[in-house]
């Protein structure tokens, strides 16, 4: 949620929730306008996966599934900032809701396996009405019978298994014949002694489900941290675009000013009319830059739009600003944070630990099955059903058995398969965590040495810039005493335009790069206050 203070938010639910907080925003911000009251930011609503920026204004939604202008605002102007794009990402982008469904999909699957020593519990029903010929004395005989059941089974961590059932039947007299009622009471346990026999292999279904539930949070994760990194470059490359527009447009007005400054010299007498061409020449190619970079303005708001899963016809107005965080560099200490929070490299080690499980199932898939039974059955017999269980309760008809059973499969190439996948799967795992451990440390290493060097690049630039300022300043006075030319300025104009281009590059490139880092570090979630329903824990290895 957005909160005063820029509490953590949770993820459950999000979408309904966000629904519901959108409905409430809208309802509030149409009764300010309406009203003409002041308007402040509104609260969301319970599940925002976001903190801390102030809300913008809200905006309501179009039939054509885009975000319709504020009151008082231009039609499709949506006022975001980096922490509400995150949010309505969240709420709407269509990868994002794909990645919550499968995630719900995966929840469903680990609550079945958790339930997997349930009792399974079975009712049966039936009843039969027939008539049969007599030939012997040429009459039909009349029958009609029922039956009922029920049966539980149920597996232990052993690997054994309980199987309960009981059952009624009633065979229906007809005239002055007596009614025949049956009870059964059948109990057996089986309990196998070699393949299929230990917790090991009876739990090894439910610690699998644990780690896969463990791995499906962690893709979320993974996910959502590629979601948002997405949206918070995009809109930066939205401000850089912007800020190179307006760049652009100062340059060319800079030039218009140039060629007012030679037409008066012109008709001073001071400059020859044929000078004229090479400023008019410049004009026109800034024009046509100028030109250019609203194509690329607009390519980067469609861009980010469509990861907002927003109409493409509205327009944004961003408050962000492109500020330098003063940020601690550690390669220690960012690399035992990959290790402890990367998905990547958290789902390796789970898969490493599948593989293990998997060759210890392959292996005891190749053992003999021997397996022991044991099972008593008790009935009764009446012509009540009263006297059917009482007949059942003292144990007359009542039968044991214990029964031990060996089963040798010979000649089944598909065990040694099995067990040849494993030891294939198993060392794919080991080499691919293997990877992660050599190839993070120097991702981290490589990315902390791009940051510094960026950082130093945006002083360099900045003092690049500011000296070629004043280059231009001086010149500029200098052509208007007539002491220097058209060419140097224009020179010296393109230095400036260069200049100005490369500060804020750099300054973008310095933001992404420490964006990058938090991605490798799998700290990116919680940087922007997003958290996961539920903390990421591994399970015990």
């Amino acid at each position: 949620m957005i909160g005063e203070t820029g509490s953590l938010a949770t993820l459950p639910r999000v979408a309904a929730r966000l629904r519901w907080g959108m409905r409430l925003a809208v309802f509030a911000a149409l009764l300010c306008g309406f009203h003409g009251g002041p308007r402040t930011a509104t609260a969301a609503a319970p599940g925002t996966p976001v903190r801390g920026e102030e809300a913008p204004e809200s905006t309501s939604q179009n039939p054509n599934g885009g975000e319709a202008a504020n009151p008082g605002t231009p039609h499709g102007l949506l006022k975001l900032t980096i922490a509400k794009a995150i949010e309505v990402m969240l709420e709407r982008s269509p990868p994002t809701e794909i990645a919550f469904l499968r995630r719900q999909i995966d929840k469903k699957n680990f609550e079945v396996a958790m339930k997997e020593f349930d009792p399974r519990w079975t009712v049966t029903a039936g009843t039969t009405q027939s008539s049969n010929y007599n030939r012997t004395n040429d009459t039909r005989d009349a029958s009609a019978n029922s039956r009922t059941g029920l049966g539980a089974t149920m597996k232990v961590p052993l690997g054994g298994s309980f199987v309960l059932a009981w059952g009624g039947t009633k065979a229906q007299g007809i005239g002055e014949s007596p009614n025949d009622v049956g009870i059964t009471y059948d109990l057996s346990y089986t309990q196998p002694l070699l393949r299929g026999a230990g917790t090991d292999v009876g739990l090894a279904n439910q610690v699998m489900a644990q780690r896969s539930e463990v791995t499906s949070l962690l893709t979320l994760k993974g996910t959502l941290i590629g979601a948002v990194s997405a949206v918070i470059q995009a809109c930066r490359a939205l401000m850089l675009n912007k800020r190179q527009l307006e760049i652009s447009q100062n340059s060319l007005e800079r030039s218009r000013d140039l060629l007012r400054i030679n037409k008066a010299l012109v008709e001073a007498g001071r400059m020859p009319a044929m000078d004229l061409v090479q400023v008019e020449g410049d004009l026109a190619s800034r024009e046509l830059a100028l030109r250019a970079e609203e194509n690329r303005l607009d390519n980067a708001r469609i861009t980010l739009l469509q990861l907002l899963g927003l109409d493409i016809k509205s327009q944004i107005d961003l408050a962000t600003d492109l500020a330098l965080p003063e940020v601690t560099l550690d390669q220690a200490a960012s690399t035992r944070k990959a290790f402890a929070s990367s998905p990547d490299y958290l789902s390796a080690e789970i898969a490493l630990d599948n593989a293990r499980t998997a060759l210890m199932l392959a292996r005891n898939g190749m053992l003999w099955d021997l397996a022991l039974t044991a099972r008593t059955a008790i009935a009764g017999q009446a012509t009540t059903e009263g006297n059917a269980y009482r007949n059942a309760s003292a144990y007359k008809e009542n039968n044991r058995s214990v029964d031990l059973s060996l089963s040798i499969p010979l000649n089944d190439p598909s065990r040694e398969q099995a067990k040849a996948n494993a030891l294939v799967g198993l060392r794919q795992a080991e080499v691919s965590l293997q990877q992660l451990k050599d190839t993070i440390p120097l991702r981290i290493q490589d990315k902390i040495r791009e940051i510094q060097l960026t950082k130093a690049q945006i002083e360099l630039a900045r003092r690049a810039l500011e000296l070629t300022e004043r280059k231009l300043k001086i010149e500029e006075d200098r052509l208007k005493a007539g002491r220097s030319t058209n060419f140097q300025y224009l020179s010296f104009q393109n230095d400036l335009l260069n200049a100005q281009l490369n500060e804020i590059q750099v300054v973008v490139a310095y933001q992404n790069a420490l964006d990058d880092l938090e991605s490798l570090q799998g700290t990116t979630l919680e940087k922007w206050g997003i958290r996961l329903e539920r903390d990421v824990q591994l399970p015990e290895r």
